[in-house]
């Protein structure tokens, strides 16, 4: 009998400490010291000089009359009454087109509302179809294959938060650049390894200090990994330490509320955006 009520209570105890223990979502902050300088474009096809040309075109006359500054500062501000959302479109054979290739989500350059796409790239591709007399077509494509649908024709332009790099000018043109980014460090809130730090080598002594104890979540195929692992082509030196890939910065973020990593390395543009809505949730 004694021994039939400790197993029983045993039972009882893993129940408890499977189901009524669930771990806490923390809430989430950004170092705001930026880890890089980089800068965003969008990569066309290298045959195709008069899209170039028209691109270079639409941002040089946003950049001149506001327009760009605008669109930019809506997509960061708390105000979604105005933002623009548009459906994939349908090709269709007879009419010109201009087929978009994106990955989502990535806030607020790119991302969804219910089946329906918005963002500061996409709002641009709008503007740039409309300059072309063309349909929009957005095609959705995880990142690595971004830059594969370009070049064999399957889309035009990329739109999707592009860095500027020499790797990436091997597949594509990129035209102009439209917007200056950094990686910066998500951090818990409780987490103070990074308090006391003022200046981007404050923060890195601090990453060359990590080992593999020491998990960073980054959004797979972005310049995020890159930063994390190390690169030539960027001359990152990466760190020490265990990386850990996720499809979306969203769901690297929410591993690390949830406890699962310890820090995400993201753009700082997107960072404001999935800490808000992470810190909403928990």
């Amino acid at each position: 009998m004694l021994k039939r009520a400790s197993a029983l209570f045993f039972a009882i105890v893993m129940l408890v400490m499977l189901f009524g223990c669930k771990r806490e979502a923390s809430k989430v902050e950004y170092i705001d010291i930026p880890l890089t300088n980089e800068q965003y474009a969008f990569g066309v096809n290298k045959n195709d000089t008069e899209l170039l040309n028209a691109t270079n075109e639409l941002l040089s006359e946003l950049k001149s009359n506001g327009e760009l500054d605008k669109i930019i500062n809506k997509y960061f501000s708390n105000d979604i009454s105005d933002i623009k959302t548009f459906g994939s479109g349908v090709e269709a054979k007879g009419r010109k087109q201009l087929v978009v290739a994106t990955h989502i989500p990535f806030s607020p350059f790119e991302y969804k509302i219910g089946d329906r796409y918005c963002g500061i790239d996409i709002e641009i591709a709008d503007l740039l179809a409309e300059k072309l007399n063309a349909q929009l077509i957005i095609k959705e494509k995880p990142f690595n294959e971004l830059f594969e649908a370009v070049e064999t024709g399957e889309a035009d332009i990329v739109m999707a938060g592009l860095s500027v790099s020499a790797d990436r000018e091997k597949f594509v043109t990129f035209t102009d650049t439209y917007y200056e980014a950094s990686q910066v460090i998500i951090a818990r809130q409780n987490d103070k390894t990074f308090s006391n730090c003022k200046t981007t080598a404050d923060v890195t002594g601090i990453l060359n200090r990590m080992n593999k104890n020491t998990k960073i979540g980054y959004q797979n195929d972005t310049v995020s990994q890159l930063y994390v692992n190390g690169d030539t082509g960027w001359s990152f030196l990466g760190y020490s330490v265990t990386p850990v890939g996720y499809e979306s910065a969203l769901k690297a973020t929410r591993a690390l509320a949830n406890g699962d990593i310890d820090y995400v390395i993201v753009d700082e543009g997107p960072a404001r955006i999935i800490i808000k809505e992470i810190n909403e949730r928990n």
